[in-house]
């Protein structure tokens, strides 16, 4: 039942964001709107904020929310376990490294089903307002900072996809490992968001830095191949930076799970 609302509330925020940012794309296209396609749609509603100084406020906190919102679901679903209920659910496994491989391959596979129906849904409530037509971002003109020629719009379909799902699946991670050393649910989802929200505004320190702030990974519009002024920010850079985090959060989580005591802190008020 539990994952039921889970997966109510998040097709609402999809659906909001959606609604939102095809009337952004109309109030953006001076009037041309038959330029609009469900490729931008997708691009807008997924992409991440530009690497701009002038961000609006929509830009960056729609995507903040978005992933947030998987926060805080796999922090209930799954850190909580681990937090709340560890000497119940341990005596289960013949090993605790069965139980953390399992909980990281749960969250790949949770956030591979939350982008998966994220897309769904944008295409879904875009296919009712724009065309199909495979052309990106020819509503924002020719003097606009950002570049999409070239870019196929299956292509564009596919790293936006990836980026999302290897940056929350990294970020998850570490995330459930943070929560077995810290034994709490609630730091290290504030952790997190803290490192999200610096990524956001990583443009203010320079944009030859964005490549370094973890988040900036999941934020297609911030890559060289769109942003020309990003240097030295490829796609394959976020997959493997994506890929590394993931495994020393992997490794990380495994020492700590290996050495916890949790019958030392199983009533603890800290863990409330």
């Amino acid at each position: 039942m539990k994952k039921r609302w889970y997966a109510i509330i998040a097709c609402g925020l999809f659906a909001l964001v959606s609604w939102s940012s095809a009337a952004m794309l109309r109030s953006s296209s001076g009037g041309h709107e038959e330029l609009i396609t469900v490729w931008d749609l997708v691009m807008v509603s997924l992409g991440g904020p530009i690497a701009q100084d002038d961000v609006s406020f929509y830009e960056w906190s729609k995507w903040l929310i978005l992933n947030l919102l998987f926060l805080v679901l796999i922090g209930n679903a799954v850190c909580s376990e681990w937090v709340e209920r560890a000497t119940f659910v341990l005596p289960r496994y013949f090993t605790r490294s069965k139980w953390w491989i399992k909980k990281v391959l749960a969250l790949g596979v949770t956030s591979f089903v939350y982008y998966f129906m994220a897309i769904c849904t944008i295409l879904v409530i875009g296919s009712s307002q724009f065309s199909w037509a495979d052309h990106l971002g020819k509503w924002q003109g020719t003097d606009g900072p950002l570049q999409f020629n070239g870019i196929h719009s299956f292509t564009m379909l596919a790293w936006v996809f990836v980026l999302c799902w290897s940056t929350s699946l990294a970020m998850a991670a570490l995330q459930l490992a943070l929560a077995v050393k810290w034994k709490s649910v609630f730091k290290p989802i504030l952790f997190i968001s803290v490192l999200y929200v610096v990524s956001c505004f990583s443009p203010l320190f320079g944009k030859q830095l964005i490549k370094w702030f973890p988040g900036n990974q999941g934020m297609f519009l911030r890559h060289t191949m769109v942003d020309p002024y990003v240097p030295s920010f490829s796609l394959s850079w976020s997959f493997v930076y994506n890929a590394i985090v993931l495994m020393l959060s992997m490794y990380m989580g495994y020492l700590y799970v290996k050495k916890a005591d949790i019958f030392g802190y199983a009533h603890k008020d800290s863990l409330q």
